[in-house]
């Protein structure tokens, strides 16, 4: 029996033991199928069934040895060693089973599967090797597939015993085998079937708490220290199974007995699929609610909890009602993202701040697997704890990094391996001290190197197979271990563990595995129901008392949780991906159910589930609700869940790829990328993409893509022209009349353009445009931008007022801007009140209003840290002080400030600004010479990006430095330049220009014969 497959030629052969699992299938009664037919025809007839058998096999990392015509036979575990050999073949037997049924019948094929060993030969002859197999195993492995009912999959005892764990079966019976002097057991197969250190170990038999003290000795320290007022956060670190879960728990108890308040929290596995869950968690648990209370009930006790704990930030309720998802279903005033995320991020650290005013302790575990949206909150929140009389305790595995790891309130606690006294004495404790066991003693201390999880592991294996027998403390040894070879790995001791439970038990912990580390049981529940009618309650327990799960007491549901990461880890990674990919699909809408009233908070985890599972558009459905979810909130982890959203639709097939949500994700990543920091090189792609896109299939989004492609190319060095063309396209083809929501949006940009090109009297009409439409805005336009439309409006209205030396209606409407509370208006749109102050600041030598603006930019850019702010935070300072008359200072702000753009990339727009103001500043500092030469490079780049404004800035600025430096020879030369400017504010509209160029005209006059 021999398959063919490509390999690099070798010569020879080689011939090896191993244990296999064989697999033998056939088309039941097949000879009536063909019996009518010529050869060929009964070839083709067959051959498509038989290709299903094969692909199954491929599929589960078997090797197909021989196709017999109307089956085939095929090996697991054999040329390459295959863990869980038999547990794939079984994958591959239901799958083929299936396969056939939807093609053929229920009753069309029949299976036969045994374990055993054989010699596998593999022939290298050429490109071509040639596998073979010899030993009576696969005669038995054939026999039992005779044996089977048509329809059915019989497994050899041998094969059952592997995988009785993870699969159900039914006892069929003792049957005698041909050529063998005994009967064997027959079965069918029928199928395959978050906790704190504190739930994880309660009602465990726990071994003695040892060779820790002097872990627990610093904990105890950092306890002590936070007491009187002093806290810092604590980082342990240490491998999977080193026993960091443990040393919290104890450290944890110790506080409880001591009355110290303990909140904790684990990050789950799929945690980056669900962002925010832990921060979500450490609100709740502080606040004293539950996620099944009821929202009225959950509502009037935030408030209760707030009072009682003093003044919250403004907009305090409002933030937390909606990060709960408890928010009333009244509207909402509008609030953007960055808003939603400053106000949220007050709150948190306002009340974790109040609550570290007394002892407590917050415990946060497993941050190897936490988003990054909760990494920057839980940032924040560490500096809210600082120096208070609370404990922040993490641990992670060495893996992980994070920027607060190197900050001095950061204390690093390195939990290492074992040493060998203390690993012995571990081991002693558990097993006992008799003379018998010193081999076993022994072997388990080289095996574990040290791990103490490892060590356990172990010792539960060599208990479950009798090589232990007795109580905790006080074993003997039931049987010769050398009959029993100890795991290499951790992983494989608890593959062994596993692979001893019963069939059903097994399925029940890998279905769980699949779940999540925590997972509801009504969600287990429904997940095993899909396979299965049998309960689950007894296998429940029965994994419990095996302490591979732990039921864990949460107040909204009952909940489980694995005992170890890395059991739940192995328990996944031991399914097939087919196994797993069919049980992800059956978890997703079982959480989808289970978390009906909360879907957004959950949808990245559900879109997560149903991607494994291969359902891509539900994938990519439930992607784009959990990137609207977090972008409410945390623009940055958007994009990366827009980013999914997108990979989700291009892998989908063309034929039913969903371009509405291709169009969107798209369009999202380039203008929330650009937003946060990326380059109008790499948002290109992305807007051309959505371009095309919608061109196909959805012309309705095309004006505001191309609005978005100019603004993007303005911000990042582009002319200001091009930006005013492109929104007059964007216009022109737009439906204004049915569309007036995007028309109002389109006005905006259009009155930002025209005030960027230095066009005031065109802005200012388009900006009129705009304010006639803002009640026709939609939800939908505020939050593809990620600010109000009506904000960004009034703003950019009171700057092109300003321009237009219309000062107090100018004023007006920055007053107007400035009265909205901060929680209520986007740091983007914000700051361009403060601009416009800093603007009336420079027209009226006012240094105190310029410097009271720059600060509150400042303060903008430090708390939000986008680029785009930093730039104008560095030019609003650098103005403040040349008004105070620190023009050293000015120089060096505005030159510090063009640093940063160009190496950031951002805010280009503004650059023809900062350079006539960087001018100016060093004509008024007497360096003639850099300001006349600063003066004509900003004409230049001005008449490059058609900033008219800044050029005419510019050329007052070059005619009176070009005096200076040159005397009366050059009068003519800067008597032309006035001339420009003058004809430039007459072209701009921008008459507040005129007093400057008088005063430039009265200079010149005087040095000027």
């Amino acid at each position: 029996m021999a398959a063919r497959e490509v390999e690099p030629p070798e010569l020879g052969s080689t011939e090896e033991f191993k244990p296999v699992t064989i697999l033998f299938a056939d088309i039941v009664a097949s000879t009536e199928l063909v019996s009518t037919l010529d050869p060929e025809q009964a070839m083709r007839r067959l051959a498509p069934p038989v290709s299903l058998m094969r692909q199954a096999v491929e599929r589960f990392g078997g090797t197909l040895i021989h196709t017999l015509g109307d089956g085939i036979m095929a090996l697991f575990g054999a040329p390459q060693v295959q863990e869980g050999h038999a547990l794939l073949a079984c994958h591959a037997a239901l799958a083929i089973h299936s396969d056939i049924n939807q093609a053929l019948g229920t009753t069309a094929v029949r299976i036969g599967l045994h374990s055993g060993l054989i010699v596998s030969e593999t022939k290298f002859a050429g490109a071509i090797n040639e596998r073979e197999a010899y030993g009576v195993a696969i005669h038995i492995a054939n026999r039992v597939q005779s044996l089977a009912e048509p329809g059915a999959i019989y497994l050899s005892e041998d094969c059952y015993h592997l995988v009785e764990r993870d699969c159900s079966a039914r006892l069929v019976g003792r049957r005698s085998i041909r050529g063998l002097p005994y009967d064997i057991t027959v079965y069918e197969l029928l199928g395959l079937q978050q906790a704190s250190s504190g739930e994880l170990f309660k009602n465990s038999n726990l071994t003695l708490f040892q060779a820790r003290e002097r872990e627990m000795a610093a904990l105890e320290f950092s306890l002590q220290a936070a007491l009187r007022g002093q806290s810092h956060v604590v980082g342990i670190c240490g491998s999977a199974g080193s026993g960091k879960s443990r040393l919290c728990f104890e450290f944890a108890s110790r506080c409880r007995g001591e009355q110290i308040p303990v909140v904790e929290v684990r990050v789950q596995p799929y945690g980056k699929a669900a962002p925010m869950q832990p921060v979500l968690e450490v609100v709740r648990l502080l606040l004293g609610v539950s996620a099944s209370d009821d929202p009225a009930r959950m509502r009037h006790h935030v408030m209760d909890q707030l009072g009682r704990l003093g003044t919250p930030p403004e907009n305090a309720l409002s933030s937390l009602f909606e990060f709960l998802g408890i928010a009333q279903s009244a509207p909402m005033p509008a609030v953007t993202p960055k808003m939603r995320h400053a106000a949220l991020l007050d709150s948190i650290s306002w009340i974790v701040a109040r609550y570290a005013s007394k002892p407590h302790v917050i415990i946060l575990e497993d941050l190897h697997w936490l988003d990054e949206a909760s990494e920057a909150i839980l940032e924040t929140l560490m500096g809210s704890i600082a120096n208070s009389h609370a404990l922040m305790v993490v641990n992670f595995r060495p893996s992980y990094r994070a920027s607060w790891v190197d900050q001095d309130r950061f204390q690093i606690l390195e939990l290492k391996d074992l040493d060998r006294t203390e690993i012995d004495g571990l081991i002693t404790s558990v097993i006992g001290s008799h003379v018998d066991l010193a081999d076993v003693r022994e072997r388990i201390a080289e095996r574990s190197d040290g791990n103490p999880f490892f060590a356990e592991e172990i010792i539960h294996s060599l208990i479950e197979s009798q090589v232990l027998i007795g109580k905790p403390g006080d074993y003997r040894l039931g049987g010769d271990i050398s009959d029993n070879p100890l795991p290499v790995t951790l992983q494989a001791v608890i593959g062994e563990r596993i692979d001893r439970l019963p069939s059903f038990d097994r399925t029940i912990l890998q279905m769980a595995s699949v779940i999540g580390k925590e997972f509801p049981y009504e969600v287990l529940k429904a997940v095993s129901a899909q396979e299965s009618d049998t309960g689950i309650e007894a296998a429940l327990l029965r994994l419990c008392v095996a302490e591979l799960l732990q039921e864990r007491n949460r107040p909204e549901s009952r909940y489980y949780s694995f005992r170890h990461p890395l059991i739940q880890e192995v328990a996944y990674s031991s399914q097939l991906k087919a196994r797993r990919s069919r049980l992800h699909a059956f978890v997703a809408p079982a959480l989808a159910s289970h978390y009906a009233e909360r879907q957004e908070e959950v949808a990245g985890l559900i879109s997560f589930h149903y991607e494994m599972a291969g359902i891509l558009s539900k994938a990519a459905e439930y992607a784009c609700r959990a990137a609207e979810w977090i972008g409410s909130m945390h623009p940055a982890q958007a994009i990366r869940q827009w980013q999914v959203v997108h990979r989700l639709v291009h892998a989908q097939s063309p034929s039913i790829r969903d371009n509405a949500l291709l169009i969107l994700s798209s369009a999202q990543i380039a203008w929330l990328g650009w937003r946060e920091g990326m380059g109008a090189k790499d948002a290109a792609p992305f807007i051309q993409e959505a371009l095309a896109v919608a061109k196909e299939t959805d012309d309705s989004m095309i004006p505001l893509l191309l609005f978005v492609e100019a603004r993007i190319s303005g911000a990042s060095g582009g002319a200001a022209d091009h930006y005013v063309t492109r929104v007059r396209d964007a216009l022109a083809i737009l439906d204004g009349a049915s569309d007036q929501s995007r028309a109002a949006t389109l006005y905006a940009s259009l009155s930002q353009a025209y005030g960027w090109a230095g066009l005031f009297n065109e802005a200012l009409e388009a900006n009129d445009r705009a304010l006639s439409l803002l009640q026709h805005v939609q939800a939908f336009e505020n939050r593809f931008l990620g600010y109000s439309v009506e904000h960004w409006t009034l703003s950019l209205r009171a700057r092109v007022l300003i321009h237009l030396n219309r000062i107090d209606e100018g004023r007006a409407w920055l007053d107007h801007m400035l009265g909205i509370e901060d929680g209520l208006i986007d740091p983007t749109v914000q700051f361009i009140s403060h601009l416009g102050y800093v603007d009336l600041a420079w027209l009226s030598g006012n240094p105190t209003l310029a410097r009271q603006h720059a600060l509150r930019v400042s303060q903008l850019a430090e708390r939000h840290g986008t680029p785009y702010l930093k730039v104008f935070a560095y030019a609003c300072t650098a103005m403040a002080h040349e008004l105070e008359g620190n023009t050293r200072s000015a120089i060096q702000g505005f030159e510090d400030g063009l640093n940063f753009m160009h190496s950031a990339r951002a805010a280009l727009d503004y650059e023809p600004d900062m350079m006539a103001s960087l001018a100016e500043c060093q004509a008024n500092a007497q360096y003639y010479g850099e300001a006349l030469l600063t003066a004509e490079r900003t004409i230049s780049l001005s008449r490059d990006r058609a900033t008219r404004l800044t050029e005419c800035r510019a050329l007052i600025v070059a005619s009176t430095t070009l005096i200076e430096q040159f005397g009366s020879e050059r009068c003519q030369d800067a008597l032309r330049m006035l001339a420009e400017a003058e004809m430039l504010i007459k072209t701009t509209g921008a008459t507040v220009l005129k007093p400057r160029l008088r005063a430039a005209r009265k200079k010149l006059l005087a040095r000027c014969p």
